[in-house]
């Protein structure tokens, strides 16, 4: 597939960081593609630079799935491990990929990218620690918001060339957060925490509480000046005109007769439809309103399947056996 032109213009700022040996922090909104940008660098580094890895992607589990796959989408000539799962044996064995480091970076290498995710690169830190990577990179890297967490100071120690953190939440409550995030791409330049908050903390973290104020104009350009270097964010509305016109369509389909079995039972449990709105009813009685909402939870999970709502177990239709009835004596 092709990049869009903004994706083209991340794609570029990323390789031109790396040309500099520069770190950074791609931070684009939810759903611009910081992924496929990222498959493009990597990619990019393999086939025009000769640089194979190894590349290490850290993700939270719910997306490594996703990793994986757009990797084997975009660029299947690169070898991709998914190091997870929860027995240790088996981590063992996929660990012999790299038991012989000088074998990695090249395009034979028994691997080019693992991607893994934030509970097994602490569990596992002595073993990921043994091998000189080219490149790391962290989605969803508000995971390391904190600079007291054992993950933000295990990661920090990593030996690799460059680091590219993936955030569509940069700047969230304090500057305490912002400086872990910029400390860990940059550690030389925000080495001390006071001096950077010296600056301009009191007026952003009060601005982002509600309290007023908020930063004046000199501020901010402080502020974009200090990120530009480091940092490339787009939004939705930065790139409406590029992107893929979106669609909505309703789909209505009728219930099953389990789930009409279980939305009629939950019916009755209702006096009527007055009694859901009337907030005057509602606000007398807190456990009334309790009562009713849970009911609601109830109906949307028989909506959204039945087994959700109730769990029935599966007997074949080769049991004829009345379980009530003691077990058979083993021959």
């Amino acid at each position: 597939g092709d990049l869009k032109p903004y994706q083209k213009v991340g794609f570029n700022w990323l390789v031109s960081l790396y040309d500099q040996g520069l770190n950074g922090i791609l931070a684009d909104e939810m759903g611009l593609g910081k992924t496929v940008q990222t498959i493009a660098l990597l990619s990019f580094l393999a086939e025009q630079r000769g640089h194979w890895g190894p590349f290490l992607v850290i993700a939270p589990t719910s997306t490594m799935h996703n990793w994986v796959s757009e990797m084997a989408k975009f660029c299947p000539e690169m070898k991709v491990i998914p190091y997870f799962g929860a027995n240790p044996n088996e981590r063992k064995l996929l660990r012999r990929m790299w038991s012989n480091p000088t074998a990695l970076g090249s395009p034979g290498a028994p691997f080019h990218v693992l991607v893994t995710n934030y509970k097994l690169i602490v569990s596992d830190e002595k073993h990921f620690a043994r091998v000189k990577w080219q490149y790391m990179v962290l989605d969803e890297a508000q995971a390391i918001k904190s600079s007291q967490s054992q993950r933000w100071k295990t990661l920090l120690a990593f030996p690799t060339r460059n680091r590219l953190l993936l955030t569509g939440t940069p700047i969230q409550n304090s500057m305490a957060e912002l400086w872990a995030l910029l400390h860990f791409i940059m550690p030389e330049l925000f080495d001390s925490f006071t001096d950077f908050t010296d600056w301009f903390s009191k007026d952003i973290e009060s601005s982002a509480e509600g309290k007023g104020g908020g930063m004046d104009q000199q501020q901010l350009k402080r502020l974009q000046m200090i990120l530009q270097p480091f940092m490339l964010r787009r939004t939705k509305q930065d790139v409406l005109d590029e992107l893929v016109r979106k669609v909505e369509e309703e789909i209505r389909t009728p219930l099953s007769k389990r789930q009409r079995y279980y939305y009629d039972m939950l019916k009755k449990r209702v006096i009527s439809a007055s009694e859901l709105l009337d907030r005057r009813m509602l606000g007398k009685d807190d456990k009334r309103l309790h009562s009713l909402m849970n009911l609601v939870m109830q109906f949307r999970k028989v909506c959204n399947h039945p087994e959700i709502f109730e769990r029935r177990d599966f007997i074949s239709p080769l049991h004829f056996r009345d379980p009530s009835l003691p077990p058979l004596p083993v021959p």
